[in-house]
């Protein structure tokens, strides 16, 4: 398998046994810097996550502020 450096982005060659890395220490051989794999998977289900949680944030900001502009034109239109 092989793998590029994520700090100096030379290319790593692992070993058959090294297949499985998800959430392994990986530390380069050119310039020994250490880092946690994550497959390309990974980081995608977790970017979809953050993007939910934010779309979820933002609903209710939405929702909000539709009650406020939503009693102000009832209390507009009563005066």
């Amino acid at each position: 398998m092989k793998l590029d450096c994520i700090h100096c982005k030379n290319e790593l060659s692992l070993t058959e046994e090294l297949i499985n890395l998800e959430g392994k220490i990986i530390k380069c051989e050119y310039c020994s810097e250490e880092w946690i794999y994550h497959s390309r998977t990974y980081y995608l289900e977790s970017r979809l996550t953050e993007l939910d949680q934010d779309l979820v944030k933002k609903e209710s900001q939405i929702n909000e502020q539709n009650i406020k502009y939503s009693e102000r034109i009832n209390q507009l239109e009563k005066d």
